[in-house]
């Protein structure tokens, strides 16, 4: 396609590690209905110590003629990989999407609708789950895998990276990196968009904006939910003491963590017989766990750079 100067560029980067749905990714990319004088440059990060996404990724910018362009970043750290797509982005709008994940074709044309009805400089969309029959009726039911952002006082004010527009002109991402400490526990976008609300950033919901996720069998098991939620808790009160003073308030969050932890568990195990109901209390306690389990120094679960199961 011929650029013309009013064509308004969104940046889509997706970071990847051995992962053969990437094409999917970029074909779902390649069918996007966008606005008028609208286009896409898709970058790809390949996080793998091989550059064993490169054929993919030259294969779709053949097959779907994908204006992508191939990063090879084989540091196994996912923060690296996104901040190399920042670094190589161009355009004034960003956007992330994961390498297992499948856009509607309206995706970004949404993203694009409530970023220009909204001041705010990020705009999330939520990420739908995509389960097969062998997956449990309880899990499918309460659909514990899909992603939405989370309102507190009327705000959100954290975000992830599996659907997610950034204006890059908001002076509240101006020189903003993902964390390499959260690049292997997983985590790292939560970090950088609380961050990003901390320095007076706004985030937004497009409700409107679907991507698609499937489910894979070994993720559709409770050790896989818990052991998820146990990490984020980490991470949760990793971001908590980096904002606040040290002592007291670090004290004080410690204790209300366990004193959540306690009643999740309770209410959880008292409701197990009814999974859909049981279940989330459990992922709750497992999420508190995790905030204690930082405040004692147990060491962060490695999600990434092993089996990427995150």
């Amino acid at each position: 396609m011929v650029s013309r100067v009013s064509d308004t560029v969104v940046t889509v980067c997706v970071c990847t590690y051995q992962r053969g749905s990437l094409a999917d990714t970029l074909r779902s990319l390649a069918l996007q209905r966008l606005p008028v004088n609208t286009r896409i440059k898709a970058i790809v990060a390949d996080n793998d110590h091989i550059e064993s996404a490169r054929a993919i990724v030259e294969s779709a910018a053949t097959g779907y003629e994908l204006d992508v362009t191939y990063l090879h970043t084989p540091a196994r750290n996912i923060s690296r990989a996104r901040n190399a797509c920042l670094d190589a982005c161009q355009s004034n709008l960003a956007a992330f999407i994961d390498d297992d994940e499948v856009a509607s074709e309206e995706w970004l044309a949404a993203l694009l609708a409530k970023a220009g009805s909204e001041a705010s400089g990020v705009v999330l969309g939520p990420v739908v789950a995509i389960y097969d029959m062998n997956a449990p009726a309880w899990m499918r039911r309460a659909d514990l895998h899909s992603a939405r952002p989370v309102w507190l006082r009327g705000r959100i004010q954290t975000g992830y990276c599996g659907n997610v527009l950034l204006r890059m002109d908001d002076p509240a991402l101006t020189g903003l990196r993902f964390n390499e400490v959260f690049g292997q526990s997983g985590g790292e976008d939560s970090d950088f968009f609380a961050r990003y609300t901390r320095r007076g950033g706004s985030i937004a919901f497009a409700d409107s904006a679907i991507v698609h996720e499937p489910v894979p069998p070994d993720r559709a098991r409770l050790a896989w939910l818990l052991k998820r939620r146990f990490r984020m808790g980490q991470t949760h009160a990793e971001i908590l003491t980096h904002s606040r003073s040290p002592g007291a308030a670090s004290w004080s969050v410690f204790a209300k963590a366990t004193g959540k932890f306690m009643v999740t568990a309770l209410i959880g195990v008292c409701t197990v017989v009814r999974p859909e109901t049981g279940v989330p209390y459990l992922m709750r306690a497992a999420f508190h766990m995790g905030s204690v389990s930082h405040f004692l120094g147990v060491n962060k679960l490695s999600l990434y750079g092993r089996n990427h199961d995150a």
